[in-house]
């Protein structure tokens, strides 16, 4: 029963079945109606929320409960923002959003994605066009994203905003190098990697400063023990420990075999770290006497039913179990 109005640098919306205005602010209205701009297309939505296109202002919310205004380029705006003109707005009975664009074609957020979390569309919008490398949370809850083209992110959760972040101090050689694994340690100090080496770097608040900087095979996974040893897994049979005090990286032969490579290592409840690698067993190792063991997993073979065993990730959950993600085989659960 809402009728939107719009013309000659005003707007209106006016309830039919009460037969009155319903006031927006003059703020709301001021953006809504800036640079001259009318309004080409409204829908109201099933979450009391309508959605407007502008001639000239982009996509906005109205929220009618919170009587809150949100434009596309808001933080907290929550559809993905097409780049085109929208001159038509549809819900479907499923809820699903679709958007009609002037020589664009037609444009769909389906309303299931929210049922496997949502999305953060501010967030897809800053790195959009870019393969995402890796991601990190800090001590601060802040997260750290690293993209292949457009470099270094971190996105603030208390201002919901991102920013592009400068590392100081970076080599000429490793300016195009992609960062490949991002980890913070217990003291809040970042772990970058390359595909030529680590950096240790401290967020200032602006930019990131290079503590320390080595060169090591390509790393593809961070942990760190809990002496404090941060471990470093290469595409290599050696992983290397950073340990506290000391300036250089200790080498250490996990496999001893022609190849391979380790994706993966885990520190578990009891101390113990599980190093995971490309067609050889699960190992555990003792950080602090450097003993390895294999572990013996009968049905591990059986569940790897096409080509070989290819780890990409491991995870202990809260009731112990170690969750483990492979190329080709699903997720498996010991």
């Amino acid at each position: 029963g809402l009728l939107l109005c719009s013309g000659n640098g005003a707007l209106l919306l006016y309830d039919t079945k009460s037969q009155q205005i319903i006031p927006l602010s003059t703020e709301m209205h001021e953006r809504l109606t800036a640079h001259n701009s009318v309004l080409q297309a409204a829908c109201l939505l099933d979450n009391n929320t309508i959605l407007l296109s502008t001639s000239r202002n982009g996509l906005f919310e109205l929220n009618l409960l919170t009587h809150t205004l949100k434009g596309q380029a808001d933080a907290n705006f929550t559809l993905p923002v097409p780049d085109a003109y929208v001159t038509k707005i549809f819900q479907d009975s499923r809820k699903n959003i679709w958007l009609g664009t002037y020589d664009k074609g037609l444009f769909a957020d389906y309303y299931y994605k929210e049922k496997f979390g949502g999305s953060d569309n501010y967030l897809n919008r800053v790195i959009e066009n870019s393969s995402v490398l890796a991601v990190a949370i800090d001590k601060q809850a802040n997260l750290w994203i690293s993209t292949l083209l457009k470099g270094v992110f971190v996105y603030h959760s208390t201002t919901q905003k991102a920013e592009h972040i400068e590392i100081a101090g970076l080599p000429a050689g490793e300016k195009k190098n992609a960062i490949t694994n991002i980890f913070c340690d217990r003291d809040g100090q970042l772990w970058l990697s390359t595909t030529s080496g680590v950096m240790k770097c401290q967020y200032d608040g602006t930019k990131l400063n290079i503590l320390s900087q080595w060169q090591l095979p390509p790393t593809m996974c961070f942990e760190q023990t809990g002496d404090g040893t941060v471990w470093a897994a290469t595409s290599t049979t050696y992983i290397f420990a950073f340990r506290p005090g000391s300036t250089e990286p200790e080498a250490k032969q996990a496999f001893n075999v022609d190849f391979t490579f380790i994706p993966s290592l885990l520190k578990l409840k009891d101390g113990s770290m599980l190093i995971s690698a490309f067609y050889q067993p699960i190992t555990k190792m003792n950080p602090q006497t450097g003993k390895l063991s294999a572990l013996d997993i009968p049905s591990l073979q059986r569940c790897i039913r096409r080509s070989v065993y290819i780890p990409t990730d491991m995870l202990q959950d809260a009731k112990g179990n170690i969750w483990i993600g492979t190329v080709s085989n699903g997720l498996l659960c010991y």
